[in-house]
């Protein structure tokens, strides 16, 4: 279209026409008709609508459409650094909801920075229940990038039970640290390292560690680390060092059972997992929650097993199963590994319903015996924890509190107190007494009323 405008103001009119070749002429005081006049008041003079502004930074997750896919706790804490904040402050005041549309998400903030402070369970918004739902909706108004979902296993929500799913401590692959650190890639936390079944790295088959190599402090989930990779006590490096030392697995109690073999079946788990993770990432919807039953029936029928012998295979009631079939209940990762194992089925294919298109026929395999034993923690022995309580009891000048004891032993007070009272009584005494020792300077030097 050829445009031009008038100017009533100046003698000399001012024409601009376009030439098919795009370039503009301007001419003076020449009449020309084939030019379109076209006044000012059918111009589009409105001001455009761009989007809102987010208020965080455009921090891309790491791993994305790999099996490596970064854990969304490890993307909180990345992104805290980001910012130079630490992460409870970036929640509080950062992630609010900062208009009324936003204010029904206040209770659910406000209790998430609780839940994430006062108790070692802030590594649950990387799987299927509610803290993870409720930082996804409060991230997704302040956030641009769309793929946070993959971050965690929400999708599988619907068929996967979030109680046991996720390490109560932070867990990492020294070999993989080591890795990213030689090619200058910034370190981060998996999402397949959060899972509790997940004991060993598939890529290294090594064991995963949960405590520093440099002071054997457990690197708790309930306390932030100003920086991945680095011990929150001793701030030494997590990484493999150049000469590794033997490491101290994570893995269950072990009685007259070869080691290569329990290795062999906790890197099957671990590959399981590990295709599991791959395959949320492509997965086009959720799925349904009758999809996970499909599966477990058309197994049943098709290897001819019982409900009481699939309990028996995978160490469950049968009232269990029963109330996974009746939708009462979900199964946990550990059920569904076992089941997993037993029919020799893909994760992803008994969540996600395909498992029931299979027409051929199923043969019911028996777990080994070592895939039935009870989880517990065996990274440091009976003799190393009571020479560390040794060690504090007798050194007068340690200011640490029974609580910040406990979180370095890795174990409970309730733990501490059952299996060593000497030691835990001596420990609340001497603090008591320290207490009292510092109420009493206090009231001598006080000014008088």
């Amino acid at each position: 279209m050829i445009v031009g405008f008038y100017s009533p103001q100046s003698q000399h009119s001012l024409r601009i026409k376009s030439r098919q070749q795009g370039a503009i002429l301007v001419e003076e005081g020449r009449s020309d008709t084939n030019v379109d006049w076209v006044s000012y008041d059918v111009w589009d003079d409105s001001v455009p609508t761009l989007p809102a502004r987010a208020s965080l930074y455009d921090l891309q997750p790491m791993g994305v459409g790999t099996a490596l896919v970064e854990g969304l706790h490890s993307y909180l804490m990345r992104l805290a650094q980001a910012h130079g904040t630490p992460l409870a402050t970036l929640i509080r005041f950062l992630v609010q909801p900062q208009s009324k549309k936003l204010a029904p998400l206040q209770s659910a903030l406000n209790s998430t920075v609780h839940r994430m402070k006062q108790a070692p369970h802030s590594d649950r918004v990387s799987g299927t229940g509610i803290w993870a739902a409720r930082m996804l909706m409060v991230l997704d108004q302040q956030m641009t990038p769309s793929n946070l979902h993959q971050l965690t296993l929400i999708d599988w929500q619907p068929v996967l039970s979030a109680s046991q799913l996720c390490h109560q401590s932070t867990v990492w692959c020294p070999a993989c640290f080591r890795q990213w650190v030689d090619h200058h890639q910034p370190l981060y936390l998996p999402l397949l390292w959060s899972l509790r079944d997940v004991v060993m790295c598939p890529q290294h088959t090594i064991p995963l560690q949960r405590e520093c190599p440099s002071c054997n402090a457990r690197q708790s989930s309930s306390k932030i680390s100003p920086q991945i990779g680095i011990c929150m006590y001793c701030h030494a490096s997590l990484a493999m060092p150049e000469s590794p030392s033997p490491m101290r697995p994570v893995r269950k109690k072990l009685d007259m059972v070869k080691v290569a073999d329990v290795d062999s079946w906790e890197l099957w788990c671990a590959r399981a997992i590990q295709e599991l993770v791959l395959k949320t990432q492509l997965l086009p919807c959720r799925p349904h929650p009758d999809a996970w039953i499909r599966s477990i029936k058309h197994c049943l029928s098709v290897s001819g097993c019982t409900i009481r012998q699939l309990a028996g295979e995978i160490d469950v009631n049968p009232r269990l199963i029963n109330g996974w079939l009746r939708s009462v209940s979900r199964p946990t990762m550990t059920h569904v590994l076992r089941i997993s194992y037993c029919f020799g089925l893909p994760i992803h294919r008994l969540l996600d319903g395909s498992a029931s298109q299979i027409r051929s026929l199923l043969s019911a395999r028996s777990l080994p015996r070592f895939a039935l034993t009870t989880r517990i923690r065996t990274d440091q022995s009976w003799q190393q924890l009571q020479q560390r309580l040794d060690e504090y009891v007798a050194d007068e000048w340690c200011m640490l509190s029974l609580n910040q004891i406990s979180i370095r032993l890795g174990r409970s007070l309730a733990f501490l107190a059952h299996h060593f009272p000497v030691h835990y009584l001596t420990l609340i005494q001497r603090r008591r007494n320290r207490q009292a020792t510092s109420s009493s300077s206090h009231k001598r030097f006080a000014p008088a009323s």
